[in-house]
Protein backbone atom coordinates (compact mmCIF):
# COMPACT_ATOMS: atom_id res chain seq x y z
CA UNK A 1 0.00 0.00 0.00
CA UNK A 2 2.79 2.37 0.95
CA UNK A 3 4.66 1.53 -2.23
CA UNK A 4 1.57 2.20 -4.33
CA UNK A 5 1.05 5.58 -2.63
CA UNK A 6 4.69 6.53 -3.21
CA UNK A 7 4.45 5.54 -6.87
CA UNK A 8 1.26 7.53 -7.27
CA UNK A 9 2.86 10.56 -5.64
CA UNK A 10 5.91 10.30 -7.90
CA UNK A 11 3.70 9.96 -10.97
CA UNK A 12 1.72 13.01 -9.87
CA UNK A 13 4.93 15.03 -9.44
CA UNK A 14 6.19 14.02 -12.88
CA UNK A 15 2.89 14.95 -14.47
CA UNK A 16 2.98 18.25 -12.64
CA UNK A 17 6.51 18.95 -13.90
CA UNK A 18 5.48 18.12 -17.46
CA UNK A 19 2.50 20.42 -17.06
CA UNK A 20 4.67 23.26 -15.81
CA UNK A 21 7.04 22.85 -18.74
CA UNK A 22 4.15 22.90 -21.18
CA UNK A 23 2.76 25.97 -19.44
CA UNK A 24 6.14 27.70 -19.70
CA UNK A 25 6.29 27.04 -23.42
CA UNK A 26 2.72 28.26 -23.81
CA UNK A 27 3.60 31.54 -22.07
CA UNK A 28 6.91 31.91 -23.91
CA UNK A 29 5.29 31.45 -27.32
CA UNK A 30 2.60 34.00 -26.57
CA UNK A 31 5.02 36.62 -25.23
CA UNK A 32 7.75 35.99 -27.84
CA UNK A 33 5.33 36.34 -30.74
CA UNK A 34 3.93 39.55 -29.23
CA UNK A 35 7.47 40.86 -28.68
CA UNK A 36 8.53 40.16 -32.27
CA UNK A 37 5.39 41.65 -33.77
CA UNK A 38 5.28 44.79 -31.61
CA UNK A 39 9.03 45.37 -32.02
CA UNK A 40 8.91 45.11 -35.79
CA UNK A 41 5.84 47.34 -36.01
CA UNK A 42 7.37 50.02 -33.77
CA UNK A 43 10.69 50.01 -35.64
CA UNK A 44 8.91 50.00 -38.99
CA UNK A 45 6.76 52.99 -38.10
CA UNK A 46 9.70 54.90 -36.63
CA UNK A 47 11.92 54.16 -39.65
CA UNK A 48 9.21 55.16 -42.12
CA UNK A 49 8.67 58.43 -40.27
CA UNK A 50 12.41 59.11 -40.21
CA UNK A 51 12.68 58.44 -43.94
CA UNK A 52 9.76 60.79 -44.61
CA UNK A 53 11.57 63.50 -42.66
CA UNK A 54 14.71 62.94 -44.71
CA UNK A 55 12.77 63.48 -47.93
CA UNK A 56 12.61 67.17 -47.06
CA UNK A 57 16.43 67.29 -47.02
CA UNK A 58 16.83 66.00 -50.58
CA UNK A 59 18.50 68.68 -52.68
CA UNK A 60 20.78 69.99 -49.93
CA UNK A 61 24.22 69.72 -51.47
CA UNK A 62 24.60 66.21 -52.90
CA UNK A 63 21.90 64.77 -50.66
CA UNK A 64 19.71 62.66 -52.95
CA UNK A 65 17.15 59.87 -52.57
CA UNK A 66 19.75 57.10 -52.37
CA UNK A 67 21.64 58.99 -49.68
CA UNK A 68 18.43 59.36 -47.67
CA UNK A 69 17.81 55.61 -47.98
CA UNK A 70 21.39 54.85 -46.90
CA UNK A 71 21.23 57.25 -43.97
CA UNK A 72 17.94 55.80 -42.74
CA UNK A 73 19.17 52.22 -43.15
CA UNK A 74 22.24 52.89 -40.99
CA UNK A 75 19.97 54.12 -38.16
CA UNK A 76 17.82 50.96 -38.06
CA UNK A 77 20.00 49.11 -35.47
CA UNK A 78 19.79 52.15 -33.19
CA UNK A 79 16.00 52.19 -33.54
CA UNK A 80 15.81 48.51 -32.56
CA UNK A 81 17.91 49.38 -29.50
CA UNK A 82 15.82 52.39 -28.52
CA UNK A 83 12.41 50.81 -29.04
CA UNK A 84 13.02 47.51 -27.26
CA UNK A 85 11.72 48.81 -23.87
CA UNK A 86 8.40 49.82 -25.42
CA UNK A 87 8.18 46.50 -27.29
CA UNK A 88 8.91 44.64 -24.03
CA UNK A 89 6.03 46.39 -22.26
CA UNK A 90 3.62 45.59 -25.08
CA UNK A 91 4.83 41.98 -25.17
CA UNK A 92 4.22 41.55 -21.44
CA UNK A 93 0.76 43.09 -21.52
CA UNK A 94 -0.46 41.79 -24.88
CA UNK A 95 1.27 38.39 -24.68
CA UNK A 96 0.05 37.42 -21.23
CA UNK A 97 -3.22 39.28 -21.75
CA UNK A 98 -3.93 37.17 -24.83
CA UNK A 99 -4.14 34.12 -22.57
CA UNK A 100 -6.82 35.69 -20.39
CA UNK A 101 -9.87 35.76 -22.77
CA UNK A 102 -9.37 32.05 -23.56
CA UNK A 103 -9.26 31.25 -19.81
CA UNK A 104 -5.74 29.83 -20.11
CA UNK A 105 -4.52 32.13 -17.35
CA UNK A 106 -7.40 30.97 -15.18
CA UNK A 107 -6.49 27.34 -15.86
CA UNK A 108 -2.85 27.96 -14.94
CA UNK A 109 -3.89 29.65 -11.72
CA UNK A 110 -6.28 26.77 -10.93
CA UNK A 111 -3.39 24.33 -11.47
CA UNK A 112 -1.57 25.98 -8.59
CA UNK A 113 0.80 28.34 -10.43
CA UNK A 114 1.22 31.68 -8.68
CA UNK A 115 1.26 34.96 -10.55
CA UNK A 116 4.99 35.28 -9.95
CA UNK A 117 5.56 31.75 -11.28
CA UNK A 118 3.51 32.48 -14.39
CA UNK A 119 5.51 35.68 -14.91
CA UNK A 120 8.87 33.87 -14.57
CA UNK A 121 9.12 32.79 -18.25
CA UNK A 122 8.25 36.34 -19.32
CA UNK A 123 10.95 37.80 -17.09
CA UNK A 124 13.54 35.27 -18.30
CA UNK A 125 12.75 35.91 -21.97
CA UNK A 126 12.96 39.69 -21.62
CA UNK A 127 16.22 39.44 -19.65
CA UNK A 128 17.86 37.30 -22.32
CA UNK A 129 16.64 39.46 -25.19
CA UNK A 130 17.61 42.60 -23.24
CA UNK A 131 21.18 41.36 -22.89
CA UNK A 132 21.35 40.77 -26.63
CA UNK A 133 19.93 44.21 -27.36
CA UNK A 134 22.53 45.76 -25.03
CA UNK A 135 25.30 44.22 -27.12
CA UNK A 136 23.62 45.60 -30.25
CA UNK A 137 23.67 49.06 -28.68
CA UNK A 138 27.41 48.78 -28.09
CA UNK A 139 28.23 47.50 -31.56
CA UNK A 140 25.82 47.77 -34.48
CA UNK A 141 23.79 50.69 -33.14
CA UNK A 142 26.80 52.85 -32.24
CA UNK A 143 28.62 52.01 -35.48
CA UNK A 144 25.51 52.52 -37.58
CA UNK A 145 24.76 55.91 -36.04
CA UNK A 146 28.31 57.09 -36.75
CA UNK A 147 28.06 55.87 -40.34
CA UNK A 148 24.69 57.60 -40.73
CA UNK A 149 26.09 60.92 -39.57
CA UNK A 150 29.09 60.49 -41.87
CA UNK A 151 26.86 59.80 -44.88
CA UNK A 152 24.62 62.76 -44.13
CA UNK A 153 27.46 65.21 -43.44
CA UNK A 154 29.47 64.16 -46.49
CA UNK A 155 26.48 64.51 -48.81
CA UNK A 156 25.35 67.90 -47.56
CA UNK A 157 28.80 69.50 -47.55
CA UNK A 158 31.88 68.60 -49.57
CA UNK A 159 33.99 70.51 -47.05
CA UNK A 160 32.97 68.36 -44.08
CA UNK A 161 34.34 64.88 -43.37
CA UNK A 162 33.65 62.63 -40.39
CA UNK A 163 35.95 59.78 -39.41
CA UNK A 164 35.78 57.27 -36.57
CA UNK A 165 39.24 57.96 -35.13
CA UNK A 166 40.06 61.60 -35.78
CA UNK A 167 36.62 63.18 -35.45
CA UNK A 168 35.28 65.91 -37.73
CA UNK A 169 37.16 67.82 -40.40
CA UNK A 170 35.88 70.99 -42.08
CA UNK A 171 37.56 73.27 -44.60
CA UNK A 172 37.17 77.01 -44.99
CA UNK A 173 39.49 78.37 -47.66
CA UNK A 174 43.08 78.11 -46.42
CA UNK A 175 41.98 76.76 -43.03
CA UNK A 176 41.26 73.20 -41.96
CA UNK A 177 39.32 72.68 -38.72
CA UNK A 178 39.42 69.43 -36.78
CA UNK A 179 37.58 68.43 -33.58
CA UNK A 180 37.65 65.11 -31.77
CA UNK A 181 34.05 65.53 -30.59
CA UNK A 182 31.44 68.17 -29.93
CA UNK A 183 28.04 68.96 -28.49
CA UNK A 184 25.36 71.61 -28.51
CA UNK A 185 25.00 73.65 -25.31
CA UNK A 186 22.30 76.26 -24.95
CA UNK A 187 21.85 76.53 -28.68
CA UNK A 188 25.56 77.05 -29.43
CA UNK A 189 28.00 74.57 -30.93
CA UNK A 190 30.93 73.54 -28.73
CA UNK A 191 33.82 71.64 -30.28
CA UNK A 192 36.06 69.70 -27.89
CA UNK A 193 39.81 69.31 -28.47
CA UNK A 194 39.75 71.53 -31.55
CA UNK A 195 42.65 72.08 -33.93
CA UNK A 196 42.85 74.73 -36.67
CA UNK A 197 45.44 74.34 -39.42
CA UNK A 198 46.40 77.24 -41.70
CA UNK A 199 48.04 76.71 -45.10
CA UNK A 200 49.50 79.03 -47.71
CA UNK A 201 48.42 78.89 -51.40
CA UNK A 202 51.20 76.36 -52.08
CA UNK A 203 49.87 74.03 -49.40
CA UNK A 204 52.61 74.69 -46.86
CA UNK A 205 51.61 74.64 -43.19
CA UNK A 206 51.80 78.13 -41.67
CA UNK A 207 50.35 77.58 -38.22
CA UNK A 208 48.30 75.42 -35.85
CA UNK A 209 45.88 76.51 -33.16
CA UNK A 210 45.05 73.84 -30.58
CA UNK A 211 42.31 74.62 -28.07
CA UNK A 212 40.42 72.80 -25.37
CA UNK A 213 37.18 74.27 -26.72
CA UNK A 214 35.96 76.14 -29.75
CA UNK A 215 32.57 77.83 -29.56
CA UNK A 216 30.42 79.39 -32.19
CA UNK A 217 28.15 82.08 -30.81
CA UNK A 218 26.24 84.46 -33.03
CA UNK A 219 28.32 83.41 -36.04
CA UNK A 220 31.68 84.07 -34.31
CA UNK A 221 34.19 81.29 -33.66
CA UNK A 222 36.02 81.66 -30.34
CA UNK A 223 38.82 79.33 -29.27
CA UNK A 224 39.37 78.96 -25.51
CA UNK A 225 42.49 77.91 -23.55
CA UNK A 226 44.64 77.54 -26.61
CA UNK A 227 48.19 77.19 -27.81
CA UNK A 228 49.31 78.64 -31.15
CA UNK A 229 52.18 77.30 -33.23
CA UNK A 230 53.75 79.27 -36.08
CA UNK A 231 56.00 77.70 -38.72
CA UNK A 232 58.63 79.47 -40.82
CA UNK A 233 61.74 78.27 -42.61
CA UNK A 234 63.89 79.53 -39.75
CA UNK A 235 61.99 78.52 -36.63
CA UNK A 236 58.85 77.28 -34.91
CA UNK A 237 57.17 79.66 -32.47
CA UNK A 238 54.69 78.81 -29.72
CA UNK A 239 52.42 81.04 -27.64
CA UNK A 240 49.67 80.38 -25.09
CA UNK A 241 46.47 82.43 -24.99
CA UNK A 242 43.23 82.40 -22.99
CA UNK A 243 41.04 83.01 -26.02
CA UNK A 244 41.24 83.87 -29.70
CA UNK A 245 38.62 84.79 -32.30
CA UNK A 246 38.72 83.13 -35.70
CA UNK A 247 37.16 85.27 -38.43
CA UNK A 248 35.41 82.62 -40.48
CA UNK A 249 32.09 82.15 -42.24
CA UNK A 250 32.08 78.40 -41.63
CA UNK A 251 28.44 77.49 -40.89
CA UNK A 252 28.22 75.75 -37.48
CA UNK A 253 25.10 73.92 -38.68
CA UNK A 254 27.30 71.93 -41.03
CA UNK A 255 29.46 70.84 -38.11
CA UNK A 256 26.44 69.64 -36.15
CA UNK A 257 25.69 67.20 -38.97
CA UNK A 258 28.77 65.24 -38.00
CA UNK A 259 28.01 65.10 -34.28
CA UNK A 260 26.99 61.77 -32.80
CA UNK A 261 25.00 62.56 -29.69
CA UNK A 262 26.45 61.14 -26.45
CA UNK A 263 23.42 58.91 -25.86
CA UNK A 264 24.14 57.14 -29.16
CA UNK A 265 27.84 56.53 -28.48
CA UNK A 266 29.34 53.26 -27.28
CA UNK A 267 30.66 52.96 -23.74
CA UNK A 268 34.30 52.96 -24.88
CA UNK A 269 33.79 56.24 -26.77
CA UNK A 270 31.98 57.81 -23.83
CA UNK A 271 34.79 56.83 -21.48
CA UNK A 272 37.38 58.32 -23.81
CA UNK A 273 35.49 61.62 -23.97
CA UNK A 274 34.89 61.70 -20.22
CA UNK A 275 38.55 61.03 -19.50
CA UNK A 276 39.62 63.87 -21.76
CA UNK A 277 37.06 66.33 -20.37
CA UNK A 278 37.82 65.58 -16.72
CA UNK A 279 41.56 65.65 -17.34
CA UNK A 280 41.23 69.16 -18.72
CA UNK A 281 38.75 70.40 -16.11
CA UNK A 282 35.84 70.57 -18.56
CA UNK A 283 32.16 69.78 -18.03
CA UNK A 284 31.53 66.07 -18.64
CA UNK A 285 28.03 65.83 -17.15
CA UNK A 286 26.29 65.12 -20.46
CA UNK A 287 28.68 62.28 -21.28
CA UNK A 288 28.53 60.92 -17.71
CA UNK A 289 24.74 60.86 -17.87
CA UNK A 290 24.90 59.02 -21.21
CA UNK A 291 27.41 56.54 -19.74
CA UNK A 292 25.23 55.66 -16.75
CA UNK A 293 22.19 55.49 -19.00
CA UNK A 294 24.07 52.87 -21.02
CA UNK A 295 25.00 50.91 -17.89
CA UNK A 296 21.40 51.02 -16.64
CA UNK A 297 19.88 50.13 -20.02
CA UNK A 298 19.21 46.41 -19.30
CA UNK A 299 17.33 47.31 -16.11
CA UNK A 300 15.55 50.31 -17.58
CA UNK A 301 14.56 48.27 -20.62
CA UNK A 302 12.67 45.58 -18.73
CA UNK A 303 11.55 47.55 -15.64
CA UNK A 304 8.39 48.89 -17.38
CA UNK A 305 7.52 45.32 -18.37
CA UNK A 306 7.68 44.32 -14.69
CA UNK A 307 5.27 47.14 -13.91
CA UNK A 308 2.96 45.98 -16.69
CA UNK A 309 2.79 42.32 -15.61
CA UNK A 310 0.13 42.76 -12.89
CA UNK A 311 -2.24 44.27 -15.47
CA UNK A 312 -2.28 40.98 -17.38
CA UNK A 313 -3.92 39.31 -14.37
CA UNK A 314 -6.36 42.06 -13.50
CA UNK A 315 -9.08 43.90 -15.39
CA UNK A 316 -7.45 43.12 -18.74
CA UNK A 317 -9.11 39.72 -18.42
CA UNK A 318 -12.26 41.25 -19.77
CA UNK A 319 -10.57 43.81 -22.00
CA UNK A 320 -9.73 43.65 -25.65
CA UNK A 321 -6.46 43.98 -27.51
CA UNK A 322 -6.85 47.75 -27.87
CA UNK A 323 -7.09 48.22 -24.11
CA UNK A 324 -3.99 46.11 -23.50
CA UNK A 325 -2.00 48.05 -26.09
CA UNK A 326 -3.13 51.35 -24.59
CA UNK A 327 -2.15 50.30 -21.06
CA UNK A 328 1.24 49.07 -22.27
CA UNK A 329 1.93 52.29 -24.18
CA UNK A 330 0.96 54.46 -21.20
CA UNK A 331 3.19 52.47 -18.84
CA UNK A 332 6.15 52.51 -21.20
CA UNK A 333 5.93 56.22 -22.00
CA UNK A 334 5.36 57.18 -18.36
CA UNK A 335 8.42 55.30 -17.16
CA UNK A 336 10.53 56.60 -20.06
CA UNK A 337 9.77 60.25 -19.35
CA UNK A 338 10.06 59.72 -15.59
CA UNK A 339 13.51 58.11 -15.91
CA UNK A 340 14.71 60.83 -18.29
CA UNK A 341 13.46 63.49 -15.89
CA UNK A 342 15.39 61.93 -13.01
CA UNK A 343 18.55 61.79 -15.13
CA UNK A 344 18.21 65.43 -16.17
CA UNK A 345 17.52 66.57 -12.60
CA UNK A 346 20.55 64.63 -11.36
CA UNK A 347 22.74 66.34 -13.96
CA UNK A 348 21.41 69.81 -13.18
CA UNK A 349 21.56 69.58 -9.38
CA UNK A 350 24.69 67.45 -9.13
CA UNK A 351 23.06 64.30 -7.76
CA UNK A 352 24.72 60.93 -8.11
CA UNK A 353 24.09 59.83 -11.70
CA UNK A 354 24.55 56.15 -10.88
CA UNK A 355 21.83 56.31 -8.23
CA UNK A 356 19.49 58.31 -10.48
CA UNK A 357 19.81 55.77 -13.30
CA UNK A 358 20.03 52.46 -11.43
CA UNK A 359 17.88 52.79 -8.32
CA UNK A 360 14.45 53.65 -9.88
CA UNK A 361 14.27 50.59 -12.18
CA UNK A 362 15.53 48.29 -9.42
CA UNK A 363 12.92 49.58 -6.96
CA UNK A 364 10.21 49.29 -9.60
CA UNK A 365 11.15 45.69 -10.39
CA UNK A 366 11.29 44.71 -6.72
CA UNK A 367 7.93 46.34 -6.01
CA UNK A 368 6.33 44.53 -8.94
CA UNK A 369 7.75 41.18 -7.88
CA UNK A 370 6.58 41.68 -4.28
CA UNK A 371 3.11 42.60 -5.55
CA UNK A 372 2.96 39.49 -7.76
CA UNK A 373 4.20 37.27 -4.92
CA UNK A 374 1.62 38.58 -2.43
CA UNK A 375 -1.37 38.78 -4.75
CA UNK A 376 -3.70 35.81 -5.05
Amino acid sequence: MVANQAAATQTSKEASMRGIKRADWLILRAVASSLALSWLVLVGIDTAQAFANEMDEIGSGNYDLMTAVTYTAWTVPRRFYELFPMAAVLAAVVGLGSLAPTSELTALRAAGMSKLRISAPVILLLLLVGMGVTSIGETLAAFGEHQAQSVQAGAKSRDLVVTSRTGMWARDGAYLLNARSGKVEGGELVLIDARLYEFDPQGRLLGIVRAEKARNRDGVWRFETLRRFGFTKAKVSSTTEASWVWQSKLDPRLMTLGLVQPRYQAVKDLRRHIDYLLRNGLDASEFLDALWTRFAYPLRAIAPAFLALPFAFGFLRSGGLGKRIMIGAVIGLTFYFFSRMLGDLAGVYGFNLAVANLVPPILLMLASMVHLARSR
